[in-house]
């Protein structure tokens, strides 16, 4: 019944009404991020971002990646990512696999590319 339980339940490292900054262009912008503390695998959780500064008045590209926690080697998987433009704030869906299990962390990145050092 334990792992049944653990099976149902996700823990994601959040970034909770916290501030984090990214470079976009130019200027900084900052955003904060509220995302359930437990998720369902298997079932679709949702993320809310809100982008705040001078530049949250045009479309940014906002990408979530969700990877397995680094003291969890033994079930490594690939990140699971989503990627949605968003003008002020927007609900990012995020799918979390049937087969997860142990502790997750929550990456959010703002207008950043594989080149770009975010």
């Amino acid at each position: 019944m334990n792992e049944i339980m653990e099976r149902l339940v996700i823990l994601l490292t959040l970034l909770l009404s916290r501030f984090s900054h990214s470079y976009a262009e130019d200027c900084v912008t900052g955003f904060s991020v509220v995302a359930p503390e437990l998720a369902v695998p298997g079932k679709t959780t949702a993320v809310f971002v809100t982008l705040h500064g001078p530049t949250s008045v045009r479309p940014l590209n906002v990408t979530l990646r969700l990877s397995q926690d680094s003291s969890d080697e033994d079930s490594f998987r690939q990140p699971i990512e989503t990627t949605q433009e968003i003008k002020g704030h927007g609900i990012l869906p995020l799918e979390i696999p049937l087969d997860a299990n142990g502790n997750f962390i929550l990456q959010t990145l703002v207008n950043c590319t594989e080149r770009d050092a975010c």
